[in-house]
């Protein structure tokens, strides 16, 4: 695949508004849902575990709607990782040539990174829907007529396609 530097540069750029989104759309559920706004100072993950908080108070216990909240968390703060990365310790940005393909490159606390373009457009569909998946989560309840916040194995599978959000297996009942 031939990417210029010009290409992956604008990947990053893409994967920063993409992230920015994440955040919004986590930063106005929470004022949603507590009626409170959270503080500018809070970002990354300790935004998104705010979030999962926020949304785990509003729900049943044990629901699949605060599971889900709680998995989505979890995961989006191990993709941050590669978000900070990027913005505190690029340091290389290489275009593809006929032997190797275009990578990124960060360090972080003395350790060095690298991503290939191809696992960056990976990582990027791997996030790119969950913005979406916070508003859902946010604001749909258990319970409702055609709710994906009944814990059912149609359910839980429509999240995992839809979204890639992975739950621990349940004794849900079959729909």
């Amino acid at each position: 695949m031939d990417v210029s530097y010009d290409k992956i540069g604008g990947t990053v750029a893409s994967l920063l508004i993409l992230w920015s989104s994440i955040e919004k759309a986590a930063r106005t559920q929470i004022a949603l849902i507590t009626k409170k706004e959270a503080p500018l100072r809070v970002c990354g993950s300790g935004l998104l575990i705010q979030w999962r908080d926020a949304v785990i108070q509003d729900s049943s216990p044990g629901s699949l709607r605060a599971e889900l909240a709680s998995s989505l968390q979890e995961d989006l703060c191990q993709k941050i990782k590669v978000r900070n990365g990027l913005c505190h310790g690029l340091n290389a940005i290489y275009s593809s040539c006929p032997e190797e393909s275009a990578k990124l490159g960060w360090q972080v606390k003395g350790k060095s990174y690298e991503m290939t373009y191809p696992a960056l457009q990976e990582y990027f569909q791997s996030i790119a829907k969950a913005a979406q998946a916070i508003s859902i989560l946010s604001t749909q309840k258990e319970g409702g007529i055609e709710s994906r916040m009944d814990d059912i194995a149609e359910n839980r599978e429509w999240w995992l396609n839809e979204f890639g959000i992975r739950l621990a297996v349940s004794n849900t009942v079959t729909s």
